[in-house]
């Protein structure tokens, strides 16, 4: 569905994932979801129905899915907007390993978006995205280094900032 075989297989993957959302995959729904959310392959963005493939996809622990139905709360994207349901959706992410919602994790915590600030924890979550290569959390972790709010050298400092740095260039 990305296009990386050629154009002519974009609709017949779009197709096959359609497919297997039908039948309940659960990446599939994710998936899905994503794409009714943001209106990919010339679809209209739809929340309502990006809502209930992520929600299925959600109640299996699907981490992509629990990321974007967190972003929906967040946001207020076709809900009404309700950060401690983002904050608990968005630690379930987390807690699954998904590098994107360690990251948002870690900035809710410092910031007390849907919960208590727990600048411990939220350094945490910030430094096991970084330890994930994300490049936010690496920008992040590598100028609380650098300001020497955790422990780190120049030349660790260096290697998460020029990290970040390729990373948003590549983006």
């Amino acid at each position: 569905s990305d296009g990386e075989r050629g154009d002519e297989y974009v609709a017949f993957g779009v197709n096959l994932i359609a497919t297997a959302a039908r039948y309940g995959d659960i990446d599939a729904l994710a998936w899905s979801g994503h794409s009714a959310m943001h209106g990919l392959h010339d679809e209209p963005v739809d929340y309502e129905r990006a809502r209930g493939y992520l929600e299925k996809a959600a109640a299996e622990d699907q981490p992509l899915a629990l990321s974007l139905l967190s972003r929906m709360y967040r946001k207020g994207l076709g809900v009404a907007v309700d950060p401690k349901v983002a904050f608990d959706l968005t630690l379930r992410a987390a807690e699954a390993g998904y590098p994107v919602a360690q990251y948002e994790a870690g900035v809710a915590l410092y910031h007390g978006e849907g919960v208590e600030i727990d600048q411990p924890a939220a350094i945490a979550w910030l430094q096991r995205a970084s330890d994930a290569d994300l490049p936010e959390a690496q920008q992040v972790v590598g100028n609380l280094m650098r300001r020497e709010v955790l422990p780190g050298g120049f030349a660790e400092v260096e290697k998460l900032l020029t990290n970040a740095m390729r990373g948003v260039n590549e983006a």
